[in-house]
């Protein structure tokens, strides 16, 4: 019979693509993780991968076993979440919250859900996606609200979408960008940016010698001059600067002239945030009834 820690790791290196990656992930040395896989390769009597110096590729019984076991790891992590909370254990809900739901959804839903659950602790931990995904691959994450700013392994995650919403290029009044009868990116790259991490479809508009930040090692995701997950943090460094950040009239709404949207519409600031879990970790029933708030409540919100 094959243990469920060994399936854990096949799906962990069929998601990251090498057993570098996936022993981090796991948390083990890549010796340990080799030998665990050959053993199971043994077990089953063929190879499971196809080594090559710098990926892995699942064999025809790999896919076989990589398919089945995120099966069977969902099911069982469901059934742990099922029995603790039939014996009244499963009593805490841990996600992350990216810097927009961190704002005003993630307050309302944990009101709302305090409301009709009490006796269950709530823990949110705020920060972007590449901070929280750790977290969900380890089980140390229920889920995260946010966006996803890498591809990723469209199997590892599920995610149930939030409203659809347009961003907007936030400064301080009187910012010298607010003088400009048409502002460009070329002309927003200019200044330091304060906020989230931004994904490709964001970061290919900006030169790579843009001031906003810099790029990370594999040129997809925008590192901020200027990196918090608070918009009270973010709005207090734009107000006091030439700093730019993303947001949208509600958010700057609150904070009485001090900050204002440029008159510029970018189409790549359309920002589609999601509830995102671990496939084969799934949702407790507490947790899943934290998202239907979260979905609920996001469609009640303004723009």
């Amino acid at each position: 019979m094959i243990e469920l820690k060994r399936l854990r790791q096949v799906v962990a290196i069929a998601d990251s693509g090498t057993f570098a990656k996936a022993a981090e992930n796991l948390h083990m040395s890549q010796p340990a993780l080799s030998r665990s896989i050959q053993d199971l390769e043994r077990q089953v009597g063929a190879p499971l991968f196809e080594r090559a110096p710098r990926a892995v590729r699942p064999t025809a019984l790999g896919m076989l076993v990589i398919e089945e076991g995120r099966d069977i790891l969902r099911r069982a992590s469901a059934l742990d979440a099922a029995i603790a909370d039939r014996r009244g254990l499963g009593h805490t809900i841990v996600f992350g919250s990216g810097l927009y739901s961190n704002h005003n959804l993630v307050p309302l839903a944990v009101a709302a859900f305090a409301a009709r659950q009490p006796e269950v602790q709530v823990k949110v931990i705020a920060g972007g996606w590449r901070d929280c995904r750790d977290m969900l691959e380890r089980g140390a994450m229920d889920f995260f609200i946010g966006e996803r700013i890498d591809g990723g392994t469209e199997d590892a995650f599920r995610e149930r979408p939030l409203r659809e919403r347009q961003g907007a290029v936030v400064v301080r009044k009187g910012h010298p960008l607010c003088a400009l009868p048409a502002c460009t990116a070329a002309d927003i790259a200019r200044y330091p940016f304060a906020g989230a991490r931004q994904p490709e479809r964001v970061v290919r508009h900006f030169p790579r010698n843009a001031r906003l930040g810099r790029p990370d090692a594999g040129g997809k995701v925008l590192e901020p001059q200027f990196e918090a997950y608070s918009w009270a943090a973010v709005s207090a460094i734009v107000r006091d600067s030439d700093a730019v950040a993303f947001g949208s009239p509600s958010l700057v709404a609150d904070h009485a002239g001090a900050l204002v949207c440029l008159d510029v519409v970018l189409p790549w600031l359309r920002y589609t945030g999601a509830v995102i879990w671990r496939t084969e970790r799934g949702l407790s029933p507490r947790a899943q009834a934290f998202a239907d708030l979260v979905i609920d409540i996001d469609g009640t919100l303004p723009d």
